[in-house]
């Protein structure tokens, strides 16, 4: 018999899917509701660098990390 269980990961895209459906949804049916919570996030450039520089400093950490095994064994 195969299993209906489905994984973690489907779960979450399926949640993250619903609400963004639902966040459609909302903002074509209140615009100006969306124009007021569009305004209190940050300019795209300011994403797009903390990104970068959130990627960055994860990707060093985890080359410390490779380095630091690499040593031990």
């Amino acid at each position: 018999m195969k299993s209906t269980a489905t994984c973690q990961r489907c779960q979450w895209l399926r949640a993250f899917l619903a609400m963004g459906f639902a966040l459609i949804a909302l903002i074509g049916m209140q615009p100006e509701a969306a124009q007021i919570v569009a305004s209190m996030m940050p300019a795209p450039l300011a994403l797009a660098v903390g990104g970068m520089f959130l990627g960055s400093l994860a990707f060093f950490f985890r080359l410390w990390v490779w380095v630091r095994i690499t040593k031990a064994g």
